[in-house]
């Protein structure tokens, strides 16, 4: 359970990165290093925004049942 658990992790946060890469790479109108990463969630690009939230919340509740 335990190992199930840490694999999941590491592939959510994998997710979270991979989103979070794509919206800095992306024409969002948006700065990386002024505006707030919350601040995605406001823009046409939210999709990419959720997709990181949503890995954060399974990347903590596989780490909590871990």
């Amino acid at each position: 359970m335990t190992a199930t658990a840490g694999v999941i992790a590491l592939l959510a946060l994998a997710a979270v990165v991979a989103s979070l890469g794509f919206l800095h790479l992306e024409p969002t109108g948006l700065s990386p290093v002024r505006n707030a990463v919350s601040q995605y969630g406001i823009t046409t690009f939210r999709a990419g925004y959720r997709v990181a939230t949503i890995a954060f919340a399974v990347a903590g509740l596989a780490l909590a049942a871990g």
